[in-house]
């Protein structure tokens, strides 16, 4: 399945940074050296109360702060979304997510009349 970022929904913004939630991970793509990282919902919301520590800590200007605070809003989304979609680990997640996926059948011509 191929995501075209910024297309899709739920997706946190903030300079560089761009991150959403994809099998119960949260998928992180940085443009200025075109990283990728994926990280867990644990790790995910460490980083955003760090981010959240430093908001409340260090001076930003309005626009700054307004737009940290709304990628922290974002974030927040993100996490619930990839929660929701349950870990990969998880087997009940790993079984919802089979009994997901597109299925295709294979019907013979001659059962449809076909020649």
């Amino acid at each position: 399945m191929t995501h075209i970022i910024g297309s899709i929904h739920d997706v946190a913004m903030y300079g560089n940074l761009r991150a959403w939630a994809e099998n119960g991970l949260v998928r992180i793509e940085d443009a200025r050296d075109n990283s990728y990282e994926v990280i867990t919902v644990k790790e995910a919301k460490a980083r955003i109360k760090a981010q959240a520590d430093i908001l409340s800590s260090a001076y930003y200007d309005s626009d700054g702060k307004s737009k940290l605070t709304s990628f922290i809003d974002q974030m927040l989304t993100v996490i619930m979304k990839a929660k929701e979609q349950g870990m990969p680990s998880d087997p009940g997640a790993s079984k919802d997510l089979k009994r997901r996926r597109a299925k295709s059948v294979v019907v013979p011509s001659d059962i449809l009349g076909i020649n």
